[in-house]
């Protein structure tokens, strides 16, 4: 546990946005029918600070594809490459958080080493990208890899009425995670910032499609909150 709070004592600001802010969920995902690249380049130019692309990573392509659930057809995986994000980020400033659907142990590193050469134009300009993992283990390890210009969100569930040991263990493991360390945490758990004195601070909530729920999030402290909506709604209701 040493090792946790040493690694995420690193953690710094996210400077592109507000102290509180809103961020587009799966940009890729398009009503308009466009290519996942031109929607991620609209979310952003429209003025979110921030998008959340789901990702997967190939093991012989050794390429990250963005995709939520994993795809056969390897010409499919090459047109949906994450690095043409990562080239589409060269003129623009926002945050990138990736939710790595398919991390394990066994993955990070060698996935860790292929986001740090994708985006290192991006990286060097004091850049950083999000990283999330469901896989408390994955999470760990890429966590005490510490590589420059990455930051690990640890996926923690909280609340609801346990109605199992396990759910027990989860809500004890998340606590203690969210209180009592400086780790950077996603949680689909509106409640998990009432849940200690933390108040929020580095603590992405996700999906919040609800004005009144988003704003009340941003007011106790969430550094961060996802939306569906699009940024004229949000524009439209004070919230951006």
């Amino acid at each position: 546990m040493v090792l946790l709070f040493a690694s995420f004592t690193q953690a710094g600001e996210l400077r592109h946005c507000a102290s509180h802010a809103i961020w587009s969920h799966a940009a890729y995902r398009s009503e308009s029918g466009q290519d996942y690249l031109s929607a991620i380049r609209t979310r952003i130019d429209e003025g979110f600070c921030g998008v959340e692309i789901d990702v997967i990573y190939d093991e012989l392509l050794k390429i990250f594809y963005v995709a939520h659930d994993s795809v056969s057809d390897d010409d499919d995986k090459i047109r949906r490459r994450l690095s043409d994000v990562a080239e589409m980020m060269s003129d623009r400033k926002a945050h990138i958080w990736l939710d790595w659907k398919n991390a394990t142990v066994l993955n990070a590193k060698a996935g860790l080493s292929v986001l740090k050469e994708d985006f290192r134009g991006y990286i060097q300009r004091d850049n950083f990208l999000m990283v999330e993992t469901s896989t408390i283990s994955a999470a760990i390890y890429m966590d005490f890899l510490g590589f420059r210009g990455i930051r690990v969100l640890y996926w923690l569930g909280y609340g609801g009425s346990p109605n199992s040991l396990r759910d027990k263990i989860r809500d004890i493991r998340t606590y203690a995670l969210y209180c009592y360390t400086k780790a950077w945490v996603s949680t689909p758990s509106l409640g998990l910032i009432d849940a200690c004195q933390r108040r929020g601070g580095r603590l992405f909530v996700f999906t919040v499609n609800d004005t009144n729920a988003i704003g009340n999030l941003l007011r106790k402290g969430a550094s961060v909150v996802l939306t569906d909506l699009p940024f004229r709604k949000l524009r439209e209701e004070s919230l951006q």
